[in-house]
């Protein structure tokens, strides 16, 4: 009897956790969209904002190549994909996002960043910086022209 009531409690105080963990992800996340949907020209989030894993977005940053991009956050310490984090080695478009429409050329131009409980706002808020500043000199160097 003692190992039931001790389980239930575990499993009551899991819960407790993963909630909270899940919102502030969400809310972790919601803060990174929207600094890239309003700072950034040309972004589009890829998928639901609705259904959606808590740390995840996954947006497409027009006429930069995701490869660069991740290879220049890289450098600067920051560890995100171009696809999913199963097929995180495959340098195909992702299937994923060409199952949701996406052309070769947009789901070239896709990241994923993956966010959890042990992500700060500092943090955030300096992959966020970094970003605006490495799609701006991606987007220059290729002589890209908003569609605006």
């Amino acid at each position: 009897m003692p190992g039931i009531v001790g389980l239930g409690k575990a499993v009551e105080l899991i819960t407790k956790r993963l909630s909270k963990n899940m919102e502030y992800e969400t809310w972790l996340r919601e803060s990174m969209l929207s600094t890239f949907l309003t700072e950034i020209p040309d972004v589009q989030l890829n998928g639901s904002l609705v259904c959606r894993v808590p740390g995840n977005v996954n947006v497409m940053f027009k006429g930069v190549r995701a490869e660069s991009l991740l290879a220049m956050l890289a450098m600067k310490g920051f560890a995100c994909s171009t696809g999913s984090a199963c097929n995180s080695e495959d340098a195909a478009p992702s299937h994923v996002l060409k199952a949701i429409g996406l052309s070769d050329e947009e789901a070239e131009s896709s990241i994923r960043f993956s966010l959890s409980e042990f992500n700060t706002v500092e943090e955030v808020n300096a992959l966020c910086d970094a970003v605006k500043i490495i799609v701006d000199q991606l987007r220059l160097a290729t002589g890209y022209v908003s569609v605006i």
